[in-house]
């Protein structure tokens, strides 16, 4: 029998597939297809082309031991937009957004694993990019990729709920107005 430390990993290892054939099933596939048999050393070739399922551009080779990658996704982009549509009236509302993003990457990101040594947040009008440096010594790929997702997750539920309270409150609006 394999120990509890490898079952978890490799509970982890699907978890992510499963996210990413759920929202890019090509690029799973893709993997599928350069690693038919997994062998010793095929793992951490695995998981280093996932990472950049997730992350905008690899970063530039550098003499120093830390990496930063750049994150963003459409889930933050939408939940970042929608707290700021009244933003033009509001300048605050956008800052309390901007907070809230960072509260969020901040709980279900570095709070969840030991692997960010540094973040930047950057934000504009086609969204959000986060710089993520990431820690020499205590990089766990599989612990951070599991909480990008939930992360992810998150953003996509509170884009829901967002939406459905707009929607709600444009029917009650179109209701009073009609009558």
């Amino acid at each position: 029998m394999y120990d509890n430390e490898y079952e978890w990993d490799i509970l982890l290892f699907l978890r992510i597939l499963k996210y990413l054939h759920t929202s890019d099933a090509d690029m799973v596939n893709a993997i599928i297809r350069d690693y038919p048999e997994v062998d010793e050393e095929d793992p951490d070739m695995i998981m280093y082309d996932l990472l950049w399922a997730f992350f905008d551009e690899e970063p530039e080779e550098t003499d120093d031991e830390f990496y930063t990658v750049r994150f963003s996704d459409q889930s933050v982009d939408r939940l970042y937009q929608l707290g700021c549509q009244d933003g033009d009236i509001f300048f605050s509302q956008s800052r309390v957004w901007q907070e809230k993003i960072k509260d969020t990457f901040l709980f279900y990101v570095v709070g969840a694993s030991h692997s960010v040594f540094d973040v930047a947040y950057y934000f504009g009008g086609d969204g959000v990019k986060i710089d993520i440096t990431l820690s020499p010594d205590c990089y766990e790929p599989l612990l951070f990729l599991n909480s990008i997702i939930n992360m992810i997750l998150y953003c996509q539920k509170e884009v829901r709920r967002l939406e459905a309270e707009r929607n709600e409150q444009h029917l009650i609006f179109n209701g009073k107005e009609a009558a």
